[in-house]
């Protein structure tokens, strides 16, 4: 679509009267449907400057001016049991990614530094893994009290599905959000996954919710999902009700089985975060795993549509871009950090 925004022509006053009513109902406490959501995201004569001006209406009324900055540490990286089709670390997979067990204590608290002197006010410890081992988790779990105390930042976990045990376990050593994505819609999911169901990460959220730990859960646009399909995810998301979605791009790995799949398309990325807005108004928004690579000069406008926060200094393998730039991007858009 270029450098413009599409549908910047004249269209007819009853499509700006379109994301007109849906804004109202959101603004009003009201949810717009299924239907409504689908039609402002794939009708090309609703244009997507109305849009990202709705999607920003609505993250003002219900965000603070603030970037909820996080950075990760792939703690335990490559190897993985599972098939995820976009992840370079599994083991079905042919893909050239690093691999190696849970790091030294050492090794991740100087990547806890690391995160506080960029200035994210987040650290997440992030292990590949259908789930925490029991070798591996204690040691995760004296971590997190040790990064609090050091280091003054809130300490999040991604370890995979989680056991009512495990999640109380995490609560009580001062994990206050823990990172599952759903990934896709459930009728995509099966196209991407296949060694465990859409299911199985519901039940891992919805344990993090009873034990009284804050989801963390989005996943990843541009994996070939149609547009109703989409709509699906967001709406999934809603039903769970996650208090942070991350909202990673694909960013092909070669070696995987979605390595062809064509560079996203910038703005209708922007299109598809001011839409998710209107369905999710509650939720924090990260822009996350290959945002610099899938929007490039365009991430300012992802965060005018709705997003409040960014993972930054790096992704699990794949580098990212200058924090310091990320923390100027944001000033610039009024946001502090």
């Amino acid at each position: 679509m270029g450098e413009s925004a599409p549908g910047q022509g004249n269209p007819s006053p009853a499509f700006h009267f379109l994301v007109e009513e849906a804004l109202r109902k959101v603004l009003s406490g009201r949810e717009i449907s299924f239907d409504e959501a689908l039609t402002l995201l794939t009708d090309a004569r609703i244009p997507t400057p109305d849009l990202v001006s709705a999607g920003a209406r609505v993250t003002a009324a219900f965000h603070e001016s603030k970037a909820d900055l996080c950075a990760i540490v792939s703690a335990k990286t490559g190897s993985c049991v599972e098939d995820c089709s976009f992840c370079s670390q599994s083991m079905h997979h042919s893909a050239d990614a690093p691999s190696h067990p849970l790091l030294s204590d050492e090794a991740i608290m100087d990547a806890a530094r690391r995160a506080r002197e960029i200035g994210a006010r987040r650290f997440c410890i992030v292990s590949q893994g259908r789930s925490p081992s029991e070798r591996d988790f204690p040691r995760i779990l004296s971590l997190v009290q040790k990064i609090r105390n050091e280091t003054g930042l809130s300490v999040d976990c991604a370890l995979g599905a989680l056991t009512e045990e495990q999640a109380a376990a995490l609560k009580s050593a001062g994990v206050s959000t823990y990172n599952h994505n759903i990934e896709t819609a459930a009728s995509f999911f099966p196209s991407i996954v296949r060694t465990h169901a859409f299911e199985d990460r519901v039940r891992t959220v919805r344990i993090l919710k009873k034990a009284g730990i804050n989801a963390c859960c989005g996943g990843i646009l541009n994996l070939g999902e149609t547009p109703r399909q989409r709509i699906e995810f967001a709406f999934a998301l809603r039903e769970l009700d996650p208090e942070i979605v991350p909202i990673n791009i694909l960013n092909p790995r070669p070696g995987t089985p979605l390595e062809d799949v064509p560079a996203a398309d910038p703005w209708e990325m922007v299109r598809t975060i001011a839409v998710f807005r209107l369905v999710l108004p509650k939720p924090v928004f990260k822009l996350a795993g290959g945002r610099e690579a899938s929007l490039g000069p365009l991430q300012s406008e992802a965060v005018r549509a709705g997003a409040r926060g960014a993972i930054v200094g790096g992704y699990l393998t794949t580098a990212g871009g200058d924090p310091a730039a990320d923390i100027r991007m944001f000033a610039s858009l009024g946001l502090s950090c």
